[in-house]
């Protein structure tokens, strides 16, 4: 067992014990550990992180995926924003990495109630990729969150039109969609959003 999984085990063992601040600093600890292995190393990707036994590698390259999903309290949401921050500006990521990194950043922007910098970076993200739906998907669920149900909905539809139509988020989108126009009691607008799904299903 290496330094960063020891690190990592760690930080698994204080989330088991609900110690949510250790766990954050043991994961922010994972990251500036890894950050320096990989410097050393030349490393800049993920495909690029290994280490002398197929378990440590395994065990960092899924920490690198899946920390994100283990925050539950706003220590942990501060520690990810500047985990991910470092991701973002040190690795090459390939392009679905760099989506939800993205995503997860914001995300966690939203999760300690700082909404207009979430926001902002939705925008900003949508801007650049206009034809990412998933952007749009997580920027309407924010919204909806705070109940912004009509500019939920304007983004899920710009989102549709601009979306390739064979994207993974593409049904997701729909669904989501529909039942906000049903939440707010516009049923004939849901109905008509259905049969452009359908239709959308027809081209695919």
């Amino acid at each position: 067992m290496n330094e960063i999984t020891y690190l990592i085990i760690q930080a698994e063992k204080f989330l088991e014990e609900k110690e949510y601040e250790l766990c954050a600093s043991y994961n922010l600890d994972t990251w500036i550990s890894l950050k320096e292995y990989m410097m050393q190393n030349d490393m800049k990707s993920l495909n690029d992180i290994y280490f002398k036994t197929k378990e440590d590698t395994k065990i960092v390259k899924d920490w690198f995926k899946n920390f994100i999903v283990d925050a539950v309290n706003e220590a942990q949401f501060k520690t990810n924003i500047e985990i991910i921050s470092g991701i973002i500006s040190y690795m090459e990521l390939s392009d679905k990495e760099l989506i939800e990194k993205n995503r997860e950043l914001a995300d966690s922007y939203f999760n300690i109630g700082e909404y207009e910098t979430c926001e902002n970076l939705y925008k900003t993200y949508i801007e650049k990729n206009p034809k990412v739906l998933e952007y749009y998907y997580g920027y309407a669920l924010t919204l909806i969150n705070r109940q912004e149900f009509i500019k939920a909905i304007n983004i899920l539809e710009e989102g549709i039109d601009n979306s390739f139509k064979d994207d993974y988020f593409l049904n997701p989108a729909f669904e989501v969609l529909i039942d906000t126009y049903e939440n707010i009691n516009e049923f004939e607008n849901a109905n008509k959003t259905r049969e452009k799904q359908n239709t959308f299903k027809k081209l695919s």
